[in-house]
């Protein structure tokens, strides 16, 4: 889920550079829908409702960056850094969260 807030400000930035073909990048990945394996992780409080978002590692494929790996080896994708890009994906995703509140 894409949630909260983070820092954006061009004061607090130094050596800012386009991220060249972003829009391009982030319009080949592709939401989904899917049920978390709760019942094999418990540690990890996933809850049994059906949920949306990206696979870490179709993402990590096409934009490593925004991706980071746990001690364990499991992955995690930084939505936060996808907020702060205008993409097509934030246009694909916008439709999913209006069906999920319903």
């Amino acid at each position: 889920m894409i949630a909260g807030t983070c820092s954006s400000d061009v004061r607090f930035k130094k050596n800012i550079r386009p991220f060249a073909g972003s829009l391009e990048k982030v319009g080949r990945l592709q939401s989904m829908y899917f049920d978390w394996r709760a019942d094999e992780f418990p540690d990890r409080n996933f809850g049994a409702a059906r949920s949306f978002g990206l696979v870490a590692q179709e993402v990590e494929a096409v934009l490593p960056e925004l991706v980071v790996t746990d001690a364990a080896g499991f992955k995690a994708v930084k939505y936060h850094m996808l907020k702060q890009q205008p993409s097509a994906l934030e246009e694909r995703i916008r439709p999913l969260e209006t069906l999920a509140r319903k």
